[in-house]
């Protein structure tokens, strides 16, 4: 092989390891370079996608490079189609657009399963051999969403070990101190009982706003930093601090999204999805989805821990 088509080739796809290639969608491209490192399975992170070569395999993840698309519901289907290809001593190509964000995240997760890795050590690893990586925000949040549901995503194999989870703290078991009378609170609307407040209320940007970026608070263990952004957030999902009710909006959410609490940590968070219910009436107020869930607006938000309005009060 000449110098100059190797050094193409680099720069179309780079070798990671046990026969796994990341790269672009040029190096899906050219089967002279496929040929020539013995790929035969090809997994294609893009949408509107059509494989280029019927002689390989292929399976395709049609998804945008976009902070709330999905990547994590394809997590265990691409594992499997990457792990045969190792076991067998096939050559796999793993690619998106530039080999930086989707093929990488698809890259990482199946590192973590196979080899029990963090999120941080998978994408180090990767790294090493392709510096160019960069996947986006919402992936890496749920490539550590995946070592939290203890790599797999299916219900039906998931142990539900989700003890490294965060929960926040039940309201009610705050002291005094803790509590800031200016507050949002949000109450079952049948008990009255104290669910969470505004600082357990997970930002996201409607799609109606024009705007198709899922914005979150970074950690759930911060501080929130602005009292005004808290107030502008709750606005834009429909409700009202002044009044204390609902902007009757058409057009603006019909949930609200809160982070894991204390008081459904336990049976009611053994499974991937199941309902959210008041822990003092039992009243149904909504339902969670650790692979996440999309809201009314149109913007999926991961994980989700989905509170329908109509079955709360915010005071």
């Amino acid at each position: 092989m000449s110098s100059e088509f190797r050094f193409v080739m680099q720069n179309q796809m780079d070798l990671i390891g046990d026969g796994i290639y990341v790269g672009s969608s040029r190096a899906e491209a050219d089967l002279d370079a496929l040929s020539t490192e013995n790929i035969t399975r090809v997994v294609s992170v893009l949408t509107d996608f059509q494989p280029s070569h019927k002689e390989l395999e292929y399976l395709v993840i049609p998804e945008l490079d976009m902070p709330d698309s999905n990547l994590l519901q394809y997590f265990d289907t691409s594992y499997e189609f990457i792990h045969k290809a190792v076991s067998e001593k096939r050559h796999i190509l793993i690619h998106c657009a530039a080999g930086q964000s989707r093929s990488t995240t698809i890259t990482a997760a199946y590192l973590m399963k196979a080899r029990n890795w963090a999120p941080e050590e998978a994408l180090d690893y990767i790294k090493q051999s392709r510096p160019q990586i960069n996947p986006n925000s919402g992936f890496i949040k749920q490539l550590h969403i995946y070592q939290k549901l203890n790599y797999s995503v299916d219900v039906n194999q998931s142990n539900g070990t989700l003890e490294n989870a965060h929960f926040a703290q039940d309201p009610i078991l705050k002291n005094k101190s803790q509590n800031d009378p200016k507050k949002l609170s949000v109450r079952c609307k049948k008990c009255r009982r104290i669910l969470f407040d505004e600082t357990n209320i997970i930002e996201h940007i409607p799609k109606s706003t024009g705007s198709d970026f899922n914005s979150y608070r970074g950690d759930l263990n911060s501080e929130v930093n602005s009292r005004n952004h808290n107030l502008a957030m709750l606005s834009r999902i429909g409700i009202n601090t002044s009044t204390k009710g609902l902007n009757h909006n058409k057009n603006i959410c019909s949930s609200v999204f809160m982070e894991p609490m204390d008081w459904i940590k336990g049976s009611q968070t053994t499974e991937i999805s199941d309902k959210i219910c008041c822990p003092k009436c039992e009243a149904k107020l909504g339902q969670y989805n650790w692979s996440g869930s999309k809201c009314s607006c149109g913007t999926w938000v991961t994980p989700s821990f989905q509170i329908h309005k109509s079955r709360v009060d915010f005071i």
